[in-house]
Parts: C-alpha cells; sequence; structure tokens
C-alpha cells in the first residue's frame, strides 16, 4: 500500500507531469533556488552558490570536486535537461543546450547544466543525475553539429571518471524525490 505522504515522486507519478518540469522542480528544491518561468531563454534555476555547495556537499559530494565544479561566481544560473532513459523512439542520447551558454536577447547565459536521466518505467527516479559547469559542458559538446548537442554517453562517461567541473547528483535528486510535501498532503490526500 501507497504512503499517505505526498512526495514529488509520487505527485509525478500521480498527476504525469512533463519530466522537463519534473527535472525543474528537483534541481530547485535540491538547491534551495529560484525556479523561473519559461519566458528565461537561457537557464532554469537561479541558486545561491552557498546554497548549492551546502547541498552537494550534504549529499556526499566531496567539497573539493563541489569548489571546482561551483567557480567563482555567488550567484548560480542553472540550465536543467531531463529526459527518460527510454522513449517511443528508442535511448536517449543527446542533451540539446544549444545558445544556453551565450548571451540570449540581453538575457545573461546558464553558468551550469543539470542533466538528469529518469527511468524509462516513468516512476521519478533518476538512473543518472549530474551538475556540469559551463566550461565541462561545453567541452563534451559536439561543435560539428547545427545543434551542437552533448552526447549521453559523454556525460555519463565523464561523470563516472569524475572529470573536473562534473559532479554526480544522483543521489541528492532521489532523495529529494522521495522527500515529503507536508503542505500537500493534506490538500490533496487520497479518498
Amino acid at each position: 500500500m501507497e504512503s499517505p505522504e505526498w512526495t514529488h515522486q509520487r505527485y509525478f507519478r500521480q498527476f504525469r507531469l512533463n519530466v522537463e518540469q519534473y527535472g525543474e522542480i528537483l534541481v530547485a528544491a535540491a538547491f534551495e533556488g529560484d525556479k523561473l518561468g519559461d519566458a528565461q531563454p537561457c537557464f532554469d534555476i537561479r541558486a545561491s552558490k552557498k546554497a548549492v555547495h551546502g547541498a552537494l556537499v550534504s549529499g556526499a559530494v566531496a567539497a573539493d570536486q563541489s569548489t571546482a565544479c561551483l567557480g567563482e561566481a555567488l550567484e548560480l544560473r542553472i540550465e536543467v535537461k531531463s529526459k527518460l532513459s527510454w522513449t517511443g523512439t528508442g535511448r536517449a542520447n543527446v542533451i540539446h543546450c544549444r545558445n544556453k551558454f551565450e548571451s540570449v536577447r540581453g538575457q545573461p547565459p546558464a553558468t551550469h547544466l543539470a542533466f538528469l536521466l529518469f527511468d524509462g518505467a516513468k516512476t521519478g527516479m533518476a538512473t543518472h543525475a549530474y551538475l556540469l559547469s559551463c566550461d565541462a559542458a561545453m567541452s563534451l559538446r559536439r561543435m560539428d553539429t547545427k545543434s551542437q548537442y552533448i552526447p549521453v554517453p559523454a556525460v555519463c562517461r565523464a561523470g563516472a571518471a569524475a572529470m573536473p567541473g562534473i559532479v554526480d547528483i544522483t543521489a541528492l535528486i532521489n532523495g529529494v524525490a522521495q522527500r515529503p510535501l507536508r503542505h500537500l498532503s493534506a490538500s490533496l490526500a487520497v479518498t
């Protein structure tokens, strides 16, 4: 029997949230950031470096890895890209992030990319999740293509190899997904 408490994961499954929006909600909650509207062309989340560093270190990321990934900025602008590992057309292979690391329409560029790959069963659990600095993301980007995509396998390999500027946030994201949403438990009680 399912717990009566509402979690992000349960909310995702019950109301069939879009995986992109779900990823943004989880990243904002994990890093105590502000989720911005879709009108923002370059990034989805604004968060303080202090809050992100604290979340990473409490999520078992080594302090030196966190510091290397976060860089000098006091405020982070995080572009979130979320995908299901399997879609109707096959395995997820690319992350499209063209123009996210350059200023668009006078808006500042993203400083970081959060990539979340969710299981194909749509349970709301991430199979892989990484936070990448802008430099790390750009070094993985395929510049010889029109869309300048980042190959999903390249991100997973770089994360597994602890490449500078990239940290694994899978456990942190899954912990947030299972965190109780106390304000929703009473108002959305299933009858």
